[in-house]
Formats: C-alpha cells, sequence, structure tokens
C-alpha cells in the first residue's frame, strides 16, 4: 500500500523559470523534505504562480534536442574512451511526391543498416531526426559513427528506402550538423500523427540511465542527492524514481488548453504527493 510522506504544501523557489519550463535551482537534497530542497512551507492552503501557457510543439522540439545532444556526446565519449577511429556519416532521406509517409519507413531502413553492420562485426551507432519541409513533408536526418574503412550503402540504391532519395556524406564535426538542423525550428507545419521526432541507437544501459535522468524535470531532480544518476519514469500523472522507490505527483496543473498546448500552473505538493511506493508503478 502506497505510503505518503508528511510535507507541507510548498512551492518552488524564486529562481526563474528556463527555457524548458523548468526552475533553473541547482539539484541537490538528500531527502524529500522541504527545507532540504530551499523551499518555502506555506501550509495547507495551495499556492498558485501565475499561469504559464505552453506550446506542445515547441516543448517537444526542446526534449528532442536535449536528447539528441546528449545522446551524441555520449557516443562521442564512448569512443574516445575505447579508442576506436571512427568517420561520421550524415544520411539524408527524402520522400517522393504522393509517397504517403510511415513511422515503420525509418525503422525499417536502420534495421536494414544494423543488419548490415551486424554482420561487418561492429555495433551501429546512430542518432536521427525528423524534419518537416516548408511545405510540411517529413525527411529524416541520419547521422552514424563507423569504424574506418567502412562506407555506408545509399538506402535508396539498397532498396532499404524505397520511399524516394538519400544522399550521404562525411562529416568532421557531428554536433555542429546536428546544432544546425535542431536549431531550424517549426516549419508552421504540425508533425504527423504517432511520429517519433528522433531516436538513437547503440548506447549502454548505463547510458540509457543517464540520458533519461539528463531528461527528467529539474523538480524531480531536486528530490535525489546531488551527483546521484537515478532510475526514473512517467507514472499515475507523476514520477517514479526506481532507485528510492518514491512516487512524485507533478507539481504543475493542467489549468486549460489553447490552439497551441496546456496551460500549466505551479501548485507545489500536499502531504499525499508523495509516496513510497515500491514495485507499484
Amino acid at each position: 500500500m502506497p505510503v505518503s510522506i508528511p510535507v507541507s504544501r510548498v512551492t518552488p523557489s524564486t529562481a526563474p523559470l528556463t527555457a524548458y519550463g523548468e526552475r533553473s535551482d541547482t539539484v541537490g537534497s538528500p531527502s524529500p523534505s522541504p527545507d532540504s530542497l530551499g523551499l518555502s512551507v506555506l501550509g495547507t492552503t495551495p499556492t498558485l504562480s501565475r499561469p504559464l501557457p505552453v506550446s506542445s510543439e515547441e516543448s517537444r522540439l526542446k526534449c528532442m534536442r536535449r536528447g539528441v545532444l546528449f545522446t551524441a556526446r555520449a557516443i562521442e565519449e564512448n569512443l574516445a574512451e575505447t579508442g576506436l577511429q571512427v568517420r561520421k556519416a550524415f544520411i539524408t532521406l527524402t520522400y517522393r511526391p504522393g509517397v504517403p509517409w510511415s513511422p515503420e519507413h525509418i525503422s525499417q531502413t536502420l534495421a536494414c543498416y544494423a543488419e548490415w553492420a551486424r554482420r561487418r562485426g561492429f555495433p551501429l551507432l546512430y542518432v536521427w531526426v525528423l524534419e518537416l519541409t516548408k511545405v510540411g513533408v517529413p525527411h529524416y536526418h541520419v547521422l552514424m559513427w563507423l569504424p574506418l574503412g567502412m562506407t555506408p550503402p545509399l538506402p535508396d540504391k539498397q532498396g532499404w528506402w524505397p520511399h524516394g532519395m538519400s544522399q550521404a556524406k562525411w562529416v568532421l564535426s557531428p554536433l555542429g550538423y546536428l546544432v544546425k538542423y535542431l536549431s531550424k525550428g517549426l516549419s508552421g507545419h504540425a508533425y504527423p500523427k504517432g511520429a517519433r521526432i528522433w531516436g538513437s541507437g547503440g548506447l549502454t544501459a548505463r547510458q540509457r540511465l543517464r540520458r533519461a535522468w539528463y531528461r527528467a524535470p529539474a523538480w524531480l531532480k531536486r528530490f535525489a542527492p546531488s551527483g546521484e544518476v537515478c532510475a526514473v519514469r512517467r507514472c499515475d500523472g507523476g514520477w517514479w524514481n526506481m532507485t528510492t522507490g518514491f512516487w512524485y505527483r507533478s507539481p504543475w496543473w493542467v489549468e486549460g488548453f489553447t490552439t497551441h498546448g496546456p496551460v500549466l500552473r505551479w501548485v507545489g505538493w500536499a502531504p499525499d504527493d508523495i509516496e513510497l511506493r515500491g514495485a507499484l508503478c
């Protein structure tokens, strides 16, 4: 049975909101108590902040940028530690006019590349992003790290991308190329329904855990000891820290919606908003 942690209604510190709608306070607290978090205890009456309209698409893009750049840096760090000499290939996949987009297309193409790499004895390290043209047509950019001597086949020539054309070139600064494409923003069109806008392959389990923690909300990290990396995931309208067993309701309430996304309001936490759940999520 969930165990509620008795804390009074609290509000965030006065630190400004970052670009991700999070507080910019430093992370670090060994226990989920308001005092140790530097939060003001205001009794049990909700203390509401000003409404914060959020653009769903912009928020999604910002989360994508964080995940993509973290993944690319993690791959580069891992290669530096192993000493493996690689080249970086930047591959673009486009659609022919009239060919409908499908979420399976990128997965099928990358599965062919993964099999190609497996037969040659090396794991495929990659990160990809979905971008929209000015008229809203999807296309993909894939960055691959390949051992010296390996040249990736053009997927349209191999039958791995029968939906249009492909281009490939070698790049010296993969992060520079990613930043260039990730900084373009929205084209004025919505992503196709059900579309993943980025993905990756080749990270270790620990690197994936670090990435999830890196992308977690800033308020959640403040409940963990400084410097600790915790396994977390979304659960029941909040977040569950699988390392500690504590579940935290999100301190943001959805107050309404605009045409661009939800309107959020910071309300802090009530006594029953933090629970010790064990394995119930």
